[in-house]
């Protein structure tokens, strides 16, 4: 059986083991794929111009399909019961704690600073089921404060909701009109970039809540809205965010954040220790003067550990036990674990996870015989991780998948890097296999075949079905891990625990 047909039925086993994991309704990605299109006829240039141009659009079209259908998967009753929750929040909202865009007291010990885009279904769903838990644990009490701040990925109405919210902040209002804005993007009939969030209905949610709209107006048309949205998108991206939602917890950016509540009071509990503690042994520490800048400060040391970032991924590729590379998996078929991983070569938490785990679980299981890795692609950044995707698959078909993963996770790394700017163009996908040594002939006729988008898009709805929809997302033998751990000693007890379950012995990792 050749590596694409493997693909494909892997890709039907994942529908089928879906349909037992998969739970409530749960709305689409930030991005998205769908079913593969048709190929060229007999005599098609498939290298030419038009060619690529035809397959980077019918790559647009597939992406908008698969967010038409994650966002049309339930019924209307589905979207009364989130337009109610959302109603709810609005409600619960301690209004009076609103100031600019934060909310809650300047004194707290705890301070959130949260990344969104108001078209992204991630900050949807953390909007639905997490904000509301952190307002009435933490912030009502005095606990916490929620510093809102913007990262439009999705498309050009994210930058104009931006504005719109930022345009509420300078009214005090911008937690209820987040809200608002949110519930938008619930009904059943949003689509991102379809005039949902137009001027005239930016000015319109204004009006609803009551708020002065010729001010708002005035705010809307002028050029500090977009400086203050850009200003923040900046800030993203010097700390090495790329997708939303993302967060800074007390100056420091926080790893794969949590997906239930009781593990965001798990983090927030031990932060308030923390500050508790420091307060009591250094009252005279004068640590207001740090107050406010610690993402910026993280920003600089990412900067400054850059050379360090690429050495680390230059040791993991040098470490990468190469002969068991088998398509899109890494390993033996007869480890008793299977780890299969969901990731987007454009997403942080991607490069993070490929920095700091991958390396671990593949020195201490995979060249063990104790586990086997299975690279599957879940593009929610941009088109070019939709390329990206193509360019690994392809990379895949010569069983150097992992070793080019590596090259793709290293070019995110470099400094200037940013999201759909020319990084994972068509020309760069093919360079970087040509440093590797590939078939740069086939490499480019893979990339250019209409059947390698079809099995990233296989992937994608292969995820989706499973309920994921931020990066990166996992299954462990058959079953999608929550909360997956941000330790290599929390990969440990996860993995030897899978090991002592499928009768391996309890040897491995130890």
């Amino acid at each position: 059986m050749s590596n694409r047909q493997a693909r494909r039925e892997q890709s039907r086993q994942a529908r089928r083991q879906a349909t037992s994991y998969r739970g409530g309704r749960s709305r689409g990605s930030s991005q998205g794929g769908g079913d593969g299109g048709g190929g060229g006829g007999r005599g098609t240039n498939f290298l030419s111009w038009p060619f690529l141009a035809g397959v980077s659009l019918l790559a647009a079209v597939l992406l908008a399909l698969v967010i038409v259908l994650a966002l049309r998967n339930g019924d209307d009753g589905d979207d009364d019961v989130t337009l109610s929750i959302i109603d709810q929040a609005l409600a619960d909202l301690p209004t009076e704690m609103q100031n600019g865009n934060k909310l809650g007291s300047d004194d707290a010990p705890v301070k959130l600073i949260q990344y969104e885009d108001f078209q992204c279904p991630a900050c949807l769903n953390y909007t639905l089921n997490i904000e509301p838990f952190l307002v009435e644990e933490y912030v009502k009490p005095g606990l916490m404060q929620i510093e809102f701040r913007h990262l439009p990925v999705v498309g050009q109405e994210s930058v104009s909701a931006a504005q719109g919210a930022f345009c509420a902040a300078e009214q005090n209002r911008m937690f209820e009109y987040a809200n608002v804005l949110f519930a938008r993007q619930a009904r059943g009939d949003f689509r991102p970039d379809r005039g949902a969030f137009s001027k005239e209905a930016l000015v319109e949610f204004a009006d609803a809540l009551g708020l002065d709209t010729v001010a708002f107006d005035a705010c809307l048309a002028s050029p500090d809205s977009l400086g203050a949205v850009s200003a923040d998108q900046d800030a993203a991206n010097a700390i090495g965010f790329r997708v939303t939602p993302s967060f800074v917890i007390n100056g420091a950016p926080l790893q794969s954040p949590p997906q239930s509540t009781e593990r965001w009071r798990d983090i927030i509990d031990s932060v308030i220790e923390a500050a508790t503690a420091e307060d009591e042994a250094e009252s005279d520490a004068g640590e207001d003067g740090d107050a406010g800048d610690g993402d910026e400060s993280g920003a600089e040391a990412g900067d400054a550990d850059e050379p360090a970032t690429l050495s680390v991924i230059d040791q993991a590729l040098a470490d990468l036990p190469t002969e068991m590379q088998n398509g899109n998996k890494l390993g033996s078929d007869d480890a008793p674990v299977k780890v299969v991983q969901y990731e987007d070569f454009q997403c942080s938490h991607c490069l993070s996870y490929t920095l700091n785990i991958e390396p671990f679980l593949v020195e201490e299981y995979v060249k063990a015989g104790l586990l086997q890795i299975e690279f599957r692609h879940l593009p929610v950044v941009g088109q070019e991780s939709v390329d990206a995707a193509r360019g690994a698959f392809c990379a895949s078909e010569q069983n150097r998948m992992f070793e080019y993963a590596n090259r793709l996770f290293a070019r995110q790394a470099e400094e200037g890097f940013r999201p759909d700017s020319g990084a994972f163009s068509n020309d760069g996908l093919v360079e970087y296999a040509s440093d590797l040594g590939l078939d740069t002939d086939a490499f480019e006729a893979c990339v250019a075949d209409a059947d390698t988008l079809s099995a990233v898009a296989s992937d994608q709805a292969a995820a989706y079905e499973l309920g994921f929809r931020g990066t990166p997302s996992f299954v462990i033998n058959g079953a999608p891990l929550q909360d997956p751990p941000q330790t290599t000693d929390g990969w440990r007890s996860v993995i030897d625990e899978a090991i002592a379950a499928a009768g391996a012995g309890d040897d491995g990792g130890s």
